[in-house]
This record gives C-alpha cells, sequence and structure tokens, in this order.
C-alpha cells in the first residue's frame, strides 16, 4: 500500500454524427420506393445507425406516405424507426409531389438536432 500507483490516463475519441445526404426524386403516382434507395447515410466513425426519425410535410390526401413492415404512416407526425427497420420501409407515392424529411442516430448523435432541418427531399409526381 506504500508502493507508488502506476498512473494512467484513458482518451475517448470524439464521435462524428452520421450524416444524411438525399436528393430530389421524380416519380409516378401509386409506385413503391425504398427508403434505402432514396437515401445515403456515412458516418466517419463507422458507427452503425441505430435509428432513424422520418418526416411526411405534406398532409394533403392525394400525396403518398411512409410504410412501415406493411403499416401506414400518417404526414405530419415523426415516425420514428429502428436501424433494422429501415429495409422494411419504404414510400409509397401519391398523385400530388411530397416534401419529406429524415435524420439518423447512430447511437451517440443524431445528424440534425431537433430544431434544426433534417435532410429534406421532395419526391415529385
Amino acid at each position: 500500500d506504500n508502493v507508488s500507483w502506476a498512473p494512467f490516463t484513458i482518451t475517448v475519441p470524439a464521435n462524428s454524427a452520421p450524416v444524411v445526404a438525399t436528393s430530389d426524386v421524380a416519380s409516378t403516382a401509386n409506385q413503391t420506393l425504398a427508403l434505402s434507395g432514396l437515401i445515403n447515410v456515412s458516418d466517419a466513425d463507422g458507427d452503425a445507425m441505430t435509428r432513424y426519425q422520418l418526416w411526411d410535410a405534406t398532409r394533403d390526401p392525394n400525396s403518398g406516405h411512409f410504410v412501415v413492415n406493411g403499416a401506414d404512416q400518417q404526414a405530419g407526425s415523426v415516425i420514428d424507426i429502428s436501424g433494422a427497420q429501415l429495409a422494411q420501409t419504404s414510400f409509397i407515392t401519391g398523385t400530388i409531389g411530397d416534401a419529406l424529411q429524415i435524420r439518423a442516430f447512430d447511437g451517440i448523435a443524431w445528424s440534425a438536432a431537433d430544431n434544426a432541418s433534417w435532410s429534406p427531399f421532395h419526391i415529385t409526381v
């Protein structure tokens, strides 16, 4: 107990938030578009995405909608999905265009803050 201890330091590298890239898409009415084909997510740390949040700002009944594992999702509300549900999520186009947003979570940080514009994209019909 009277011997000097050997001090050491543990350094934890800073996390890099994921980046979501989107682009506008032109389609025809009543098409099913896989969500994974509409976005590109990267993470400098190589972290896997654990969650996504989707936003469909177009509430017109003639607009399209997200579908998660066969269940239609309502426009105008945040849609939470797990990383595993990305492959089970699609967007079905309506007869008018849609304004959509998405953000990704790597288990530590979101790609965009709650009060910021997420990665926006539009589906035109």
